[in-house]
Order: structure tokens, then C-alpha cells, then sequence
């Protein structure tokens, strides 16, 4: 609960956390999904009892909503692994020790309060911003929820309310400190550039022993072994099934026959317009046009019609009345059109441009067209695919009988990591969606596993055979993988100090000087802020050259350590006084939300510390018990 307050301290805080309370609501819904008894309290802090009901009510509604976001339940000792537990649980105490320091100040809210704050919640008012008393009961008994339980809820969140302001009143930064922060994000720097690529780099020779030992001992971390999975895979591809769904010659002509108005171009005309209170204002005008004794602007300025509000830009010949369509369509090129009586009196129209319309031939949409037509047959025949192996899956065959019966090759991953690369064989092409990825992760040895939906739309059975643990190789191990790293660093250091003595060199010249010596041309990069360098950029030369002085010239790696970079800092562009202000009076409230979420937490720490917060283990253990009993049933794989 305490996040809720940092993203709302200095705002009307209670009446966003009954919105944003609703709203999960009516995603997820609070009914009885623990009826079963839990046997206590989880935890307590004074005389205020953390009821086991309310956490394991609190655990569930957490786990449908990560199930939400990743597209299947994560299990409960998933979830517990993840630490999701204790931070669930860490959050009902603090609100608990806030409802006891309400209590021992002797601090109510008011019934009128609490009504206010009800009335004023956006979930339940209606069309026009007013209180809905059928929207206000309709909501509640969705959540299983009475007008009592609610209310008790909302007097809580109020006087939450009060100490939280309390606290948090006058919660600001240092005089000077948003404005000096916002020049600083907002500064922008134009560079110029060469870069002293890898190869040019001389050979560094070969390693000892030795030198292999100090330079894996000065950073063994990068050395990891990551964890890798082995295993097998069935794959519903839209693509293969599309590749055998190609349609012939008169199927795509009548895709493109009955679709023709999409690849219609509709005539147009470009206009300007003036308006004239009657006909015989307008047809003296038109003369005068035609005869040259007055320029369409000129007509405009005596109708008090400023030039930029002429422009009615493109337009169609739908978009125009019937009479002003037939005046300025009959112009087959850019000409006046009128005089036409509108409602308002009359007009005169000045055709600039005119598109007579086309059509995209067929040959030129062919390919796509089959392509399109092709694609949609394989989404169609997909889900029939996927419920096929599940119908197969239920005869409680292995995955080899799978692929025989399905007619689907059965694929292979070797040693399968995080990162996407594998131990043995080449990385599946499915290494590129996340949902693949992740299944892959989550599979279990030899755990039976559902299908899982890929991003393309097609569907993948996945069965981890075999997970090897991450570990640290010896030296010996990854010999080759050591003595690659060292001379990519050797030939680093080379290109360093080799541009360290071009700076030094070329000190009056600049970069163009440097560049000169190098026989190549310095790249320009106008100026950017300090998010927005290109990737090429490194944080540690990026850094440089947000330090360096105008004309400055720097040196640094390029990012992924592929070449050396080096630098000179050409234009340095402040921020706009308007955006600086802006921006300031921004990082102002930033500074102060951030100040004020520090006090909350030392306020909410030091109530727990004095009211003397417990955790009754036995209990919330008991609650998982409990709950893994009633949820049997929703597998780790369960898709939603």
C-alpha cells in the first residue's frame, strides 16, 4: 500500500487509491476464493490483527494479476521463490501499524467523509460526472462486497490520508536544486567523431598461463556459464502452413475485385475558399477574377478572410455540399470554381491542385495479395493444429508420437540460455519470441507442459529434457573463450593509447587534424541530450562528453568494446529558458514526491519498531497450505 502513497503524496491520495482499488476490482474481483478457515492471524502490530484471510485473499488477487501480464498462473512456489510473499505481507503490516497509530491518537473519520470520498470515486459515477447510486451498489455486489465493507475500507484509506500528510507536509528539495537538475537533463551536445576500429590494432601475441589467471581473476563475472536447457519442441508455424495454402491466379483477382476501393485513389482537389454573404457579392468578385482587375488574396482581404484561413486543404468530392462538389470536381485542372450559393450566402473556390484519382493495378498487388490470402488461411487452420495435439497429448502419448500422428518435425535445442545462444547445434529460430523464451524457462525436467501461444500466433509444445545449472569454469575449461577475451582487450589498450597520442598530437587541429592522420573523415552527430546519443555511444564516453568543454576532445570504447572512439564536443546547446522552467517546476515535484516517500518509509519502519510489529509463521504457512488446496487444479502452465 505504501507504493500507492509514494505515487500520490502530494495529491488527493485516498480518493486515487479507491479508484485505482475499484478498478482492480473489476478486473479480478474479491470473492470468496479462501473460504476455507485459516486459523488465526499471519501477523499483528499492537492491538491490530493481520487476519489470514485478508493475506491469502491478497496473495491470490496478486497472482491473477501477474497471470495477467505474462498470459498463464505462475505457481504459488513460484511466487514465493520471487519474494512476492514477503512483500505482500510487509505491506498489510504497515497498513496495520498505520491503523493502530490512527486508533492510539484516537484520529476517526467522518461518516461525511467517508461519503465525500464515495461520492466523489470515478468508478461509481455516471455519464455526467455525478454519484451513481445503481453504478455504487452494482460494483460492490460484482466484488461480493457490501456498502459496510466498502465504507469501512474507504475510512481506512482516509485516515491513511491523514498521517501520510502529516508526514509528508513540507517535503521539498534544496533552493536551486530542480532548476540546476533540469539544465542538466536538458543540456544537449553536438560531437564530431573517428573511431579507431579493432583490426587496425597490433597483434598482441600469445597469453601465458599466467597472464590468462590475472586477467580471469580480475573479472571472473564475465566468465559465467549461464544456465542452459536441452530439450525438444513442436511447432504450429503460420509461416510452413501458409507456404501450402498458396491460392491460385482467380482466387487473388477475387480478393482484389472485391476489395478495389481500397486500392482506389478517390479524385481530390486542393481549395482555398472565400465566403460572400449573398450571390450577387460573389458573381462581382468571380468578373473581377476573370478579368483580372483583382486577385483572389485581394477579394479575400475585402471580405475580411486572413490568407492562412483560405486553405481547405484536399478534399473529396463526398466531403463538399452537392453544389460545391459538381462546381469544383467539373475543373479538371487548377482554375476558380463558382460562384455556388451555400447556406450561409455564397463562394467562390480556388482549385490549387487536382488529383483525377487512380487504381493500383493488380499486377502490382499480386504478390501480396496471395500472400495475404495465403496467411489468413494458415491463422485460420491454426487453432484446429493446436487443439489436434492436445487431442493427441490426451492418449498420454511421448513427444516423438506426438510428431509422428501431428506431421510436425520435432525440434531440437542444445544447451539453450537466457541470451538466446546454445551449447551444441544452431539456436532455434524461435529464440527471437519472448513467449518461446520464457515457456522454455519455466518448463521443469520433463514436465509435462501445455501449449504455450507465440507472438506470431502460432503454438509451441515445449519439454525440457535437461537443465545444467549456471556455474564459473575454470581457467582450463574455456582456455580459448579467456584467450579470445584478453587479446580483444590487448588490442583495446593498443587502440588507447594510440589515440591518446593523436589528442596529444593534433592538440590545435582538433579532430579534423586526427582524422587527417587516419586518412579518413571525422563523422558529425549534431547535438543530442544525454539519452538520445546513438547506441554507438558508450555510458563511459557519453559521460566524457557531457564533462568536457566546448571544443574538448575525448577518448573512449565504443559500445560492445568493437572499436575507440575518439571525440571532440563542437556545440553545447543549453536548455530554453520556457523548457527550463517547465522542466524545473517538474523536477520540483519529483524532488519532492521522492522526499516525501523517504519520510513515509522512516515513518512507517519507526511505527512498526514502536508498535511492535509480529509475524505468526506457523499461520502463514498454514495459509498456503491451504491455498495450494484450493487452487488444485490451476497448473503451472495454465493459460488465461
Amino acid at each position: 500500500m505504501l507504493d500507492f502513497f509514494r505515487r500520490g503524496v502530494k495529491t488527493w491520495v485516498a480518493k486515487v487509491l479507491l479508484f485505482l482499488l475499484i478498478i482492480s476490482f473489476a478486473v479480478w474481483g474479491i470473492g470468496d476464493i479462501f473460504t476455507a478457515s485459516s486459523g488465526g492471524t499471519v501477523a499483528q502490530v499492537g492491538d491490530t490483527e493481520v487476519e489470514a484471510e485478508d493475506f491469502a485473499n491478497s496473495v491470490r488477487r496478486q497472482q491473477l494479476a501477474i497471470a495477467q501480464q505474462r498470459g498463464e498462473l505462475i505457481d504459488l512456489a513460484t511466487l514465493r521463490e520471487a519474494g512476492i510473499d514477503d512483500a505482500i505481507l510487509s505491506g498489510m503490516i504497515r497498513d496495520a501499524a498505520f491503523t493502530e497509530e490512527l486508533n492510539q491518537l484516537e484520529i476517526a473519520v467522518g461518516q461525511d467523509s467517508v461519503a465525500d470520498a464515495i461520492r466523489e470515486n470515478p468508478a461509481f459515477q455516471d455519464g455526467q460526472g455525478g454519484f451513481s447510486q445503481y453504478a455504487y451498489i452494482e460494483v460492490l455486489s460484482r466484488q461480493s462486497l457490501s456498502t459496510q465493507e466498502f465504507e469501512a475500507m474507504t475510512r481506512d484509506l482516509l485516515g491513511q490520508e491523514i498521517l501520510v500528510r502529516a508526514v509528508t507536509t513540507g517535503a521539498g528539495g534544496l533552493p536551486g536544486a530542480a532548476e540546476r537538475i533540469a539544465a542538466w537533463q536538458g543540456e544537449r551536445r553536438a560531437v564530431s567523431l573517428v573511431e579507431l576500429d579493432l583490426e587496425t590494432a597490433p597483434g598482441p601475441g600469445t597469453p601465458s598461463a599466467d597472464d590468462l589467471q590475472t586477467f580471469y581473476d580480475a573479472d571472473p563475472d564475465r566468465f559465467i556459464e549461464p544456465e542452459r536447457r536441452w530439450g525438444v519442441y513442436l511447432h504450429v508455424d503460420p509461416a510452413a502452413l501458409a507456404a501450402d495454402a498458396v491460392p491460385t491466379d482467380d482466387e487473388v483477382r477475387a480478393e482484389y475485385d472485391s476489395n478495389i476501393e481500397t486500392y482506389t485513389a478517390q479524385p481530390s482537389r486542393t481549395l482555398e475558399q472565400i465566403d460572400f454573404p449573398d450571390l450577387v457579392t460573389a458573381n462581382a468578385a468571380m468578373a473581377r477574377l476573370k478579368d483580372g482587375t483583382a486577385s483572389y488574396e485581394e477579394i479575400a482581404a475585402e471580405q475580411n478572410v486572413a490568407l492562412e484561413n483560405l486553405a481547405l486543404g484536399a478534399v473529396t468530392e463526398e466531403e463538399l455540399p452537392i453544389s460545391s462538389a459538381e462546381a469544383v470536381f467539373a475543373l479538371t485542372e487548377p482554375g476558380f470554381a463558382g460562384p455556388v450559393e451555400t447556406l450561409s450566402g455564397a463562394a467562390i473556390y480556388n482549385v490549387t491542385a487536382v488529383e483525377l484519382g487512380s487504381v493500383t493495378p493488380f499486377e502490382d498487388l499480386k504478390d501480396a495479395l496471395a500472400d495475404r490470402i495465403a496467411t489468413r488461411r494458415a491463422m485460420e487452420q491454426v487453432p484446429g493444429r493446436a487443439t489436434e495435439i492436445d487431442e493427441i497429448r490426451a492418449d498420454g502419448v511421448d513427444m516423438d508420437e506426438i510428431a509422428a500422428r501431428s506431421g510436425l518435425e520435432l525440434l531440437r535445442f542444445g544447451g539453450l540460455a537466457t541470451d538466446g545462444s546454445v551449447a551444441e547445434g544452431e539456436a532455434p529460430a524461435l529464440v527471437r519470441d519472448p513467449r518461446f523464451m520464457a515457456e522454455v524457462q519455466d518448463a521443469l525436467d520433463n514436465q509435462d507442459r501445455d501449449l504455450v501461444q507465440l507472438s506470431d500466433g502460432g503454438y509451441a509444445l515445449v519439454l525440457v529434457e535437461r537443465i545444467k545449472d549456471s556455474y564459473l569454469p575454470e581457467v582450463d575449461e574455456i582456455k580459448d573463450k579467456v584467450t579470445e577475451a584478453w587479446s580483444q582487450e590487448q588490442r583495446l589498450i593498443a587502440l588507447e593509447a594510440r589515440a591518446a597520442d593523436l589528442v596529444l598530437q593534433s592538440a590545435e587541429g582538433g579532430i579534423d587534424a586526427i582524422a587527417a592522420s587516419l586518412e579518413t573523415e571525422a563523422v558529425d552527430f549534431p547535438a543530442y541530450g544525454r539519452a538520445q546519443l546513438p547506441s554507438v555511444f558508450a555510458a563511459a564516453i557519453t559521460d566524457q562528453i557531457f564533462s568536457a568543454d566546448n571544443g574538448g576532445l575525448v577518448i573512449g570504447r565504443s559500445t560492445g568494446d568493437q572499436s575507440v572512439m575518439v571525440a571532440q564536443v563542437t556545440e553545447i546547446v543549453p536548455l530554453a529558458e520556457e523548457e527550463l522552467s517547465q522542466n524545473a517546476e517538474a523536477a520540483t515535484q519529483n524532488i519532492a514526491n521522492g522526499i516525501a516517500a523517504d519520510q513515509i518509509e522512516l515513518f512507517a519502519r519507526a511505527l512498526e519498531a514502536r508498535l511492535g510489529a509480529q509475524i505468526n509463521p506457523g499461520v502463514v504457512e498454514l495459509v498456503f497450505e491451504q491455498l495450494n488446496q484450493v487452487g488444485h487444479g490451476f497448473g503451472h502452465g495454465q493459460n488465461y
